[in-house]
Parts: C-alpha cells; structure tokens; sequence
C-alpha cells in the first residue's frame, strides 16, 4: 500500500455540497484529489478505475506553472509502484516521459519512457521508447552504461532505419 500523497484528505467538501452548487476547490486542489482517489482505488485493487483517472488526470500536473516537481515525482512514483497493474498503454507513458524531459525532469523522463517501453506490446514503439530512455540518459549523464544498453536494445529489435543510425551514432561515442 502506498501512503498518501497530498496531505490529510478526509475532509471532502466537495462531497458534502449539494449537487446544484458548484464546488469552491481549486482546480489544482481538485486535481490532488482526483490522483489521491486514483492511488486509494490502486490500493483496493481496483487498477482499471484507477488507470482511467491517471489517464485523464496525470498530464495536468505538467501543465501547471510553475510545476510541483514534489507532487509530480510522488504521482510518479505512485504510478511506477511495482505492485499496482495498470492498464495504461505505453504510448501514454512515452507521452508522459516527454512532458517530463520537456520540464526539465530527466530522471522522472527516464522511468516514464522506460516503464511505457516494459508495457507496450508493438515492437516499433517500445524500441522508440527504449531510445528515448537511452538518449535521455546519456545526454543527462544519468546511468550512463545503462542508456547504451538501452541503445544496444533498439539496435537488436531492428538495425536498418534512421532510429538505428542514431542509436549507432550514441554506441560510437
């Protein structure tokens, strides 16, 4: 089980409110609770609910300026949890990894592009994943080995296209 993410959230006011009234939340607030039902559903098993709502949810919190890295990294680490089984498609998690790399947080880029490249079922789309998780690392000089194994990958699942060059490109340096 994970912990809470966001603080005490046993006081719902949004609940309590009568359905013609519009809820006086935030929307960043409502957000952090829509994630923390997410995770608190993914506690109780019920990972097809909770992978809706990250899928609806989880991209707005790279939309906000300036951006929670400390919200974001704790969703994150919810969502890359080892125990919880999404059903999310790898290509969300690329697109989530390229939010990520686009705020300037590689290392988070990383585990998305990676954990997108373990799910994804197309073999041209997990190796574009597994090129950039290996590209990321070793322009970042995150785990430097590891991203040229990750290279080593892409050329192994197909060594005759454009990706391949460039993989080949990072191998020679």
């Amino acid at each position: 089980k994970v912990p809470k993410l966001f603080g005490n959230s046993s006081t719902k006011k949004s609940q309590s409110a009568p359905s013609g009234e519009m809820s006086k939340e935030s929307p960043k607030v409502l957000l952090r609770k829509k994630l923390e039902d997410a995770i608190e559903l993914a506690n109780k098993a019920e990972y097809e609910h909770a992978s809706q709502i990250f899928s609806q949810n989880f991209a707005s919190l790279f939309r906000e300026n300036p951006v929670d890295s400390d919200v974001l990294h704790k969703t994150a680490e919810a969502l890359l949890y080892a125990r919880y089984f999404f059903t999310i498609p790898g290509i969300e998690w690329f697109a989530w990894g390229s939010e990520a790399e686009k705020k300037g947080l590689f290392e988070l880029a990383v585990q998305l592009f990676e954990k997108g490249a373990s799910v994804e079922k197309d073999e041209k789309i997990r190796r574009r994943g597994l090129f950039y998780a290996g590209d990321i690392r070793l322009r970042a000089h995150l785990d430097e080995e590891k991203g040229k194994e990750e290279m080593k990958e892409v050329l192994e699942l197909d060594s005759t296209d454009i990706l391949a060059a460039e993989a080949q490109k990072w191998l020679g340096k």
